[in-house]
């Protein structure tokens, strides 16, 4: 899990989210959580780093109804 570590944010919590983000065999992750505590970021970064890394070759996002699609 080399990737871990470009999320700098640390806590309990947030530390067990990360390993939760980048395990292989966790196959659907929902967080939860108030407003502006960084779980959509968190999301993001750990999506970008698995991408680049091989692991992922797509992406999809889906926000309000509407589908997204990177390849």
């Amino acid at each position: 899990m080399k990737y871990m570590n470009s999320l700098s944010r640390t806590s309990p919590a947030i530390e067990s989210y990360k390993k939760i983000l980048y395990n292989r065999n966790v196959p659907l992750t929902i967080a939860t959580g108030p407003a502006g505590t960084g779980k959509t970021h968190m999301a993001c970064k750990a999506a970008t780093d698995l991408i680049q890394s091989g692991f992922y070759q797509k992406l999809y996002i889906y926000w309000k109804n509407l589908l997204f699609q990177f390849s």
